[in-house]
């Protein structure tokens, strides 16, 4: 099996990055437009977001109007933590990865806010028919997402 993800990670990469800057900008308005018509994201108060890294779909315009989570590498226990941010021209700085992530001093959000409000929208090179997502191997959303109550969505 861990061949046939490697096999799967490096086709829908290699795809991903095959598309051009005028696709990728259409897709991006595209998955937040369908994104914005979900009721889960409706009735979210609070919205786990993530920054673009290479070619991964641009959310950013998700994280508007919402009390809004970024992830963050705590290097001390070797796991990404979500933390609120407000300004995303502020509140960031180049991180674990060279992914810009929210800046150290910023507070780590609660193991309760984490698994009953926040609605997580996870990056994902694909998604199988039953919801479970392939991303880059590492498992770090994995972990994040074991306690959350509310049904992540996948963002391709």
């Amino acid at each position: 099996m861990d061949c046939e993800k490697k096999r799967l990670r490096s086709f829908y990469s290699t795809a991903r990055r095959a598309l051009s800057l005028e696709e990728r900008e259409s897709f991006n308005q595209a998955i937040c437009s369908y994104v914005k018509e979900l009721e889960v994201y409706k009735n979210a108060f609070c919205v786990a977001g993530f920054i673009p890294h290479g070619a991964e779909p641009d959310i950013r315009p998700l994280l508007v109007n919402k009390r809004s989570f970024l992830p963050r590498y705590n290097e001390a226990i070797g796991v990404y933590e979500m933390v609120e941010i407000a300004n995303l021209e502020q509140d960031l700085v180049l991180g674990h990865y060279g992914i810009p992530e929210p800046r150290k001093e910023l507070k780590a959000a609660s193991l309760e806010i984490v698994e009953n409000e926040l609605l997580f929208l996870v990056p994902a090179l694909s998604c199988d028919r039953t919801g479970r997502r392939l991303g880059r191997g590492g498992g770090f959303y994995d972990r994040m997402l074991e306690g959350a109550k509310l049904p992540p969505i996948g963002i391709i």
